[in-house]
């Protein structure tokens, strides 16, 4: 499928108001549906938007928000020493076994974490449980403060009106995570 094929699929998902501005039709090909007509439709006007301005401005804040959630992402990546969101989505668990081993009530997949991973790391049961109640207790700290300020720029995104408010907000973000 070629490029403008492409582009005119984004365009129409990206804004479902959106209808061509020209009249064009569709082969289909051994690679897919072409489009037929598109440098006159390109320099005829493309498409219509019943509100153009503001089908722009909802694209810029989508695609900050993307920007946004890739920043906190790599935040948290940086500040768990790389630990990836597959490592980090299991954290949970281990701080749940980790509550119940500490009152005594852990359950049978609870010890088996708890005890598979020291095995695996050489370590005793209780080291382990000392090595993940101290990580969970900092990545809780980490979480609060970039998902804070995450949440906080998205918030800030909805009274803009303008891309460059819009890479104000992704730019202050990029700094204050920059100085965690």
């Amino acid at each position: 499928m070629s490029w403008d094929t492409y582009l005119t699929a984004a365009i129409l998902e990206a804004h479902p108001g959106a209808r061509p501005g020209f009249e064009f039709t569709w082969s289909m090909t051994d690679t897919g549906p072409e489009m037929l007509g598109w440098d006159e439709a390109f320099f005829g006007g493309l498409f219509v938007l019943d509100d153009w301005e503001a089908a722009c401005v909802a694209t810029a804040k989508a695609t900050a928000v993307t920007r946004i959630n890739g920043l906190h992402e790599a935040v948290l990546c940086r500040l768990t020493d790389d630990a990836t969101k597959a490592e980090r989505d299991t954290w949970g668990a281990k701080a749940a076994a980790v509550e119940a081993h500490a009152a005594s009530t852990p359950n049978a997949a609870q010890t088996a974490l708890l005890e598979g991973e020291a095995l695996a790391m050489g370590e005793t049961v209780q080291a382990q449980v000392d090595r993940i109640a101290a990580k969970s207790l900092a990545y809780h700290q980490i979480v609060g403060v970039t998902s804070g300020h995450r949440r906080k720029a998205i918030a800030d995104l909805e009274a803009t009106t303008t891309v460059e408010q819009m890479e104000g907000i992704v730019s202050a973000l990029g700094a204050v995570y920059d100085a965690l």
